[in-house]
């Protein structure tokens, strides 16, 4: 889904019974991970609950 970005790591966390997805990226690609009025995060979102049953996703910058 965040083809041509490149993914550094993927962490999941569970949250009071929720599950959340942390999704590290360099910096310069923070942006296009996210999307144009976070098109792209919004569609990583849906499809992560409905077929992992993951709640939120957020994009982190990954540290060097």
């Amino acid at each position: 889904l965040f083809q041509p970005i490149r993914v550094k790591q993927v962490r999941i966390h569970n949250f009071e019974d929720k599950r959340k997805a942390i999704v590290e990226v360099s910096k310069r690609d923070r942006q296009k991970a996210i999307g144009h009025d976070g098109v792209r995060i919004k569609i990583a979102k849906n499809l992560a609950k409905r077929q992992f049953g993951i709640e939120d996703i957020n994009v982190a910058i990954a540290p060097r």
